[in-house]
C-alpha cells in the first residue's frame, strides 16, 4: 500500500488550482515569497489550456527542472524484493477480466484502489477519453488509474483538439463544481449589500461576488485591475474571507475594512498600500467567513458568479468579460 504521503500528494496534485489563487496553505508564507512567486510566475512562458466542458481557460506552467538520479539505497533495494511476490499477487488480481463489463470493471478498480491508497470515499469511476485509462473522481478532486491498475497518476490530461490542448481534467472538476452552483447562489442571496465592500460599474452587466482576503497577492492583483471590471460593466461585490481563521490578524485587517466610515477607500488603502486602521465594530466578518466554510471553499480570490458557478483565483478583466459575454451568449442560444 501507499504510503499516507504519497496519497496526500496525489490529491494535493490533483486538485491544483489552474488559475491563479492563494489557498489556506498560502497563509504559511511570507508576503516576500509570496510576491516573488507571483513575480515568476508572470515571467514563465505559458501553453494556453481549454476546458472541454467550454470552462475558463487555464495556464498549464512548465514543469520543473529535475536534478541528477538518487543513488539506489541497498537497504531499499533489499525491502522491495521482499515485496515482489505480495506485488505481483495484487497485480494479477488487478488484470481484467475477458469479456468484463462496466459494472464488474468499476468493482475491480475501486478494489486495487483500495488496497494501494487506502479506504478514500470514492464518487464514481468511469472510462476516459484516453483508452485504458479510468477517470476517478475521489473527494471532489480527478485522478486517473490504467485499466490494469499498475498506474495511478493526478492530472491535468489534456487532449489535442482541432490545433488546442483541452482539458478533460477541468471539464470533469466543473461539471463536479457546478453540483454546487445552487447551493453558493442561495447562500449569497442571503447577505444583504449593506454587509458587502461593492465597487459598481457605472454601465453594468455583470454582477459578481468576490470572497478576499487582504493579505493575498492574487487578491490585490485582482484589486489593482478594479478600474479595468468597471469599465467592462463588471459590478465587484467583496465578502471577508480571511483564510488564517477568526481572530487571525488577517481577520483583524478585514474587520478594519468593514468598519470603516468609508470602505470602498479602506479597501483600496488595504490592498493597495497596505495601510489600516484599527478600527472595530459590530461586523459581518465572521458570518461570512462561515458562508466560506459551507460552501467549501479553499481559496481567494474566489469569484462566484450570478448562478453560483465559482471561478478559483484571479482572472484579468478583458479575459473575464470574454467568458462571461460567452457564457450569456451560450445561455441565449439554449433558450431559443
Amino acid at each position: 500500500m501507499l504510503q499516507s504521503n504519497s496519497i496526500k500528494w496525489l490529491l494535493l496534485s490533483a486538485s491544483a488550482m489552474a488559475l491563479s489563487a492563494c489557498s489556506e496553505s498560502d497563509t504559511a508564507v511570507s508576503k516576500p515569497q509570496q510576491a516573488k512567486a507571483a513575480q515568476v510566475e508572470t515571467q514563465q512562458p505559458a501553453v494556453k489550456v481549454t476546458s472541454a466542458a467550454g470552462a475558463s481557460p487555464s495556464v498549464a506552467q512548465p514543469a520543473p527542472e529535475t536534478g541528477a538520479a538518487e543513488p539506489t539505497n541497498p537497504s531499499v533495494a533489499v525491502e522491495k524484493a521482499s515485496d515482489t511476490s505480495e506485488e505481483a499477487a495484487a497485480l494479477n488480481s488487478a488484470q481484467p477480466a475477458p469479456s468484463e463489463d462496466a459494472a464488474a470493471t468499476e468493482a475491480r478498480l475501486r478494489r486495487v484502489i483500495a488496497q494501494q491508497v487506502g479506504n478514500v470515499p470514492i464518487d464514481r469511476i468511469s472510462p476516459s477519453r484516453l483508452p485504458g485509462i479510468y477517470e476517478v473522481v475521489a473527494a471532489r478532486q480527478v485522478i486517473y488509474i490504467s485499466d490494469d491498475g499498475r498506474f495511478l497518476f493526478p492530472g491535468p490530461l489534456l487532449e489535442v483538439s482541432q490545433g488546442q490542448l483541452v482539458s478533460l481534467t477541468e471539464a470533469t472538476l466543473r461539471e463536479i463544481d457546478m453540483e454546487k452552483a445552487p447551493q453558493r447562489a442561495e447562500l449569497i442571496s442571503q447577505v444583504a449589500e449593506e454587509n458587502m465592500v461593492i465597487f459598481k460599474a457605472p454601465k453594468e452587466q455583470y454582477v459578481l461576488t468576490v470572497f478576499t482576503d487582504v493579505n493575498c497577492v492574487y487578491c490585490r492583483k485582482l484589486h489593482e485591475n478594479m478600474q479595468g471590471y468597471l469599465d467592462r460593466g463588471i459590478t465587484v461585490r467583496y465578502l471577508a474571507f480571511p483564510r488564517d481563521g477568526i481572530g487571525s490578524a488577517a481577520y483583524n485587517k478585514l474587520v478594519s475594512v468593514w468598519c470603516a466610515k468609508d470602505r470602498q477607500l479602506a479597501m483600496d488603502n488595504a490592498k493597495l498600500h497596505n495601510k489600516f486602521s484599527a478600527t472595530t465594530c459590530d461586523n459581518p466578518v465572521a458570518d461570512q467567513y462561515s458562508l466560506t466554510r459551507q460552501m467549501g471553499l479553499n481559496g481567494t480570490p474566489a469569484i462566484i458568479l450570478a448562478n453560483g458557478e465559482l471561478i478559483s483565483g484571479f482572472m484579468e478583466p478583458e479575459r473575464l468579460i470574454t467568458y462571461l459575454n460567452s457564457k450569456a451568449n451560450t445561455q441565449v442560444s439554449e433558450n431559443r
